[in-house]
């Protein structure tokens, strides 16, 4: 045939291009072969193309041509990196092989993952508050400890605390007093808009202690004078549109015009002080100095060198000169940045970190899995092993190959994470609305979380891909190639039994910790208040609030109507001293103030111990509850009719009430007294029927017609107190939930490498009469053996963090057995779903396939 039967040369240029001379003697002597032997059976056109195709198949892109010294020196080995193209490409392969492995492995490691992210996501935006002022080193936030029978912390401090810190102590270069007010109507016009938290009373200091974006306005002068107020940049567009609002008048409350003096920028969510209108102090001249009373937020901006420990040490004779609260007052300064974190904030310390020990372990929950199913796949991988070894791969060749795999994997992890990340955080801002948070993977972008979520990567490459490529690379050749690898050379399989028990403790204890967060919720929900809540709504009463009682009792619908202050369950704290009797000093425990008249009763249904109900206008009259009789040693009978001394006015006790609900299930029932004195009523408690609001708000509206209406159920005010265990309920519940499904993906992995490792065991056990119950038994107890060490390493430590959370409320559940036998329950079904599927294929299957090799 001559030269028809050379192959193309433009193909053996190709293998010259890519390849080197020691490769392409080798690949193109085959090819040659290949190539006569389809030019004798077929024809030279169709050897020509098949042979161009072969040629094809060997080049890849990413290929980079190898030099080597003269044709028969022996060669090198070669110095491989990780990037190194034919490792991603054989990566690729791999992956493309096993895609259902693939696809559980890279699930698993992502929904793990996006779950560590969103909770550090989340610690870092609560660290992060009150951080960013310029002098946050410098400021120290002053509370005071209420020092009774029972120590109550507040947030709040005397009204003069603040300038007397300024006045008389040299280590102290400022201070701001600041009163956040609540449900207060500003009024532009005829447009009118009820604000609450938002605005607050405050001084010039104000502006020059905290970080405050000016915008336009007089900076030095704002604020100095009474009737000014400073608007954020969103109220004043609020409020005035594009027009510029200096000059401007609000009214406050319908009483007082406030002239707008300066802009400021935007609060940003991460700090306590979110204030959109900034009104000076002087404006309300009849503020009291009075010590004895607890009014205004301080803040210190301690002098260059100064320490918050020495501001402290200086509060014993400040206490003492000023006789605050007659040495009931003890104040402390803590940190600004501890400003969310200790008494205000919504997130204390131990919660957070709390939080950080959950993503961890999710994450390493996540990656355990990972490690799991690898090691399970590597029997099914011996062969291919062997035959790399055989052809000259070193170890280090083939750890570096499975770590890529591994890189590759976690590259499409991250990318996953992201996204799942990025569609749960819209839900978690909006859980935390109140605090205004604007989480977004976008984040991660800042300097330090970008290193820690590429630490994070590198942590889990390395623990993910370190030991499954560490065993597979020292799989013997001899028995690779055989397909008769062991489990004990696939890895120790109490190195995966440890795993699995380690995810099976993990899955546990937040098992243990939603079951015992949701029953203390149910106590809480389910708890007897004491006071009736159904079909109660609080209505303001900004003036003559006995007109606005005669008006509404008169509704059809409307079965009574109570002026009052609050409901009887509220989150004010506050302890008023008190003298009993005839005695000269007050008592050791003080009482908790609400304001009632004689249908507050009825109203609420509270219930009469002793005595009577207040009488309609006398307000010299109170009626105090079962722990203020206890508080003073007496019985009901013995304080009835008795005189005590509150707040500067004298007081007869005409009834005693059962204890009911105060305050949250944190706070014990303390002693309270309810003022028979409409003086001090704001709001009216209307009993009604469902259908009644609209004629209630009808008659509200032609009183009070410059004001704003609006109705708040008692049940709203309630469901209030469950709120934060509303949100770690909704946490842990999501995060448990993600415990087990990432459990019961390493529990798979572990049971599809049992399967695989003792075929041949199994296949004999069939053939000697094993049934098919017999060998589902040796799955069963094997995995029931690990689940019940998990749970003896699972339960005492759950058991003890629970019982320390469950101590912060005075009123708990008992953690009993049931709880820790619901977990295990769970965990024990689940198990079995996983393990069931797997063990009933490999119990079913032919013992001749098993053996056939044999």
């Amino acid at each position: 045939m001559g030269n028809r039967l050379t192959p193309p040369r433009w193909a053996n240029a190709l293998l010259t291009l890519f390849f080197n001379p020691r490769e392409r003697e080798e690949i193109e002597g085959d090819l040659l072969e290949l190539f006569e032997r389809r030019a004798e059976e077929r024809n030279v056109t169709y050897a020509r193309i098949r042979y161009a195709r072969d040629v094809f198949s060997f080049l890849s892109p990413f290929r980079r041509k190898r030099t080597i010294g003269p044709l028969y020196e022996p060669e090198k080995k070669a110095k491989t990196s990780l990037l190194q193209a034919h490792y991603w490409h054989l990566a690729v392969r791999s992956l493309l092989r096993r895609k259902v492995t693939a696809f559980v492995q890279v699930s698993g490691l992502a929904v793990g993952l996006a779950a560590g992210l969103v909770l550090f996501l989340l610690v870092d935006y609560l660290f992060s508050f009150d951080r960013y002022h310029p002098n946050a080193a410098r400021i120290a936030w002053v509370v005071t400890d209420v020092k009774r029978e029972n120590t109550v912390e507040t947030d709040a401090t005397p009204r003069p605390l603040g300038e007397a810190l300024r006045q008389d102590y040299s280590l102290v270069e400022d201070a701001v007093r600041l009163e956040t007010l609540f449900g207060k109507v500003l009024s532009v016009g005829a447009n009118r808009f009820e604000e609450s938290r938002n605005i607050c009373l405050t001084e010039p200091s104000y502006l020059r202690v905290f970080d405050v974006r000016w915008q336009a306005g007089d900076r030095m002068r704002a604020l100095s004078r009474p009737a000014e107020v400073v608007l954020s940049e969103r109220y004043a567009a609020k409020y005035f549109g594009k027009t510029n609002p200096l000059g401007k008048t609000i009214r406050l409350d319908g009483k007082t015009d406030l002239t707008v003096t300066g802009i400021i920028g935007n609060p940003p969510s991460n700090t306590q002080l979110r204030f959109d209108a900034l009104i000076s102090l002087a404006t309300v001249p009849e503020l009291s100095p009075d010590w004895s009373r607890l009014r205004s937020m301080c803040f210190v901006l301690l002098r260059e060198g100064a320490r918050i420990q020495d501001l402290q040490a200086a509060f014993p004779l400040l206490e003492k000169k000023y006789q605050a609260g007659d040495g009931t007052f003890r104040f402390r300064a803590l940190p600004l940045s501890d400003l969310c974190h200790e008494r205000s904030g919504p997130a204390p310390r131990p919660l957070l970190y709390a939080i950080m020990a959950m993503g961890v372990l999710l994450v390493v929950s996540a990656c355990l899995n990972f490690v799991n199913i690898a090691t399970a796949q590597s029997l099914r991988r011996g062969r291919e092993i062997g035959i790399r070894k055989a052809s000259g791969s070193s170890r280090r060749q083939l750890i570096l190959q499975f770590m890529t795999e591994t890189v590759l994997l976690t590259a499409i992890v991250a990318v996953l994470a992201l996204f799942l990340a990025e569609a749960v955080l819209p839900f978690l801002n909006r859980a935390l609305h109140m605090l205004g948070a604007d989480l977004s993977v976008s984040h991660l972008l800042r300097a330090r979380p970008f290193s820690w979520f590429i630490l994070l990567l590198v942590g889990i490459t390395l623990l993910a891909g370190g030991y499954p490529a560490w065993i597979q690379s020292g799989f013997n050749v001899s028995d690779s190639l055989k397909n008769r690898l062991t489990y004990r050379q696939a890895g120790r399989l109490s190195v995966r039994k440890a795993l699995v028990v380690t995810q099976f403790f993990i899955t546990l204890f937040f098992l243990i910790g939603i079951l015992a967060v949701w029953r203390q919720l149910s106590f809480m929900q389910q708890s007897d208040l004491g006071f009736r809540t159904q079909s109660i709504a609080l209505i303001p009463a900004p003036s003559r609030p006995e007109t606005l009682q005669r008006e509404l009792a008169g509704l059809p619908g409307v079965t009574g109507v109570s002026l009052c202050d609050q409901a009887p369950a509220s989150f004010q704290l506050e302890q008023t001293p008190f003298t009993f009797g005839s005695r000269t000093s007050p008592e050791k425990a003080g009482t908790q103030l609400r304001v009632g008249d004689h249908n507050y009763l009825p109203v609420f249904g509270l219930r009469l111990r002793a005595g009577r109900n207040l009488t309609s206008g006398d307000s010299t009259e109170v009626l105090v509850n079962e722990s203020f009789v206890r508080a003073l040693g007496m019985t009901a009978d013995g304080v009835l009719r008795q005189r005590m001394r509150v707040m500067g006015w004298e007081k007869r006790i005409v009834g005693v009430v059962a204890d009911f609900r105060s305050a949250p299930f944190r706070e014990p029932v303390r002693p309270l007294t309810i003022l028979n004195d409409t003086r001090f009523a704001k709001q009216a408690a209307v009993a009604s029927g469902r259908n009644s609001m609209p004629e209630i708000e009808a008659h509200w509206r032609h009183l009070y017609p410059e004001g704003i209406f609006r109705s708040t159920p008692v049940e709203d005010l309630i469901a209030g107190f469950y709120t934060t265990e509303n949100v770690l309920f909704a946490i842990t519940r999501i995060l448990g939930l993600i415990a087990l499904f990432t459990s019961c993906l390493g529990l798979y992995g572990l049971v599809r490498f049992v399967a695989e490792a003792r075929k041949k065991e199994i296949g004999v056990r069939k053939i000697l009469g094993a049934s098919t119950g017999q060998v589902l038994w040796l799955f069963g107890k094997e995995f029931g053996r690990l689940t019940l060490i998990g749970f003896a390493l699972a339960a005492p430590l759950a058991g003890w963090l629970m019982n320390k959370w469950l101590e912060g409320y005075a009123y708990r559940i008992p953690l009993q057995a049931g709880l820790f036998a619901t977990a295990l329950g769970i965990v024990c079904v689940l198990a079995f779903l996983t393990v069931g599927g797997v063990a009933w294929r490999t119990a079913k299957r032919n013992p001749a396939e098993a053996l056939k090799t044999e």
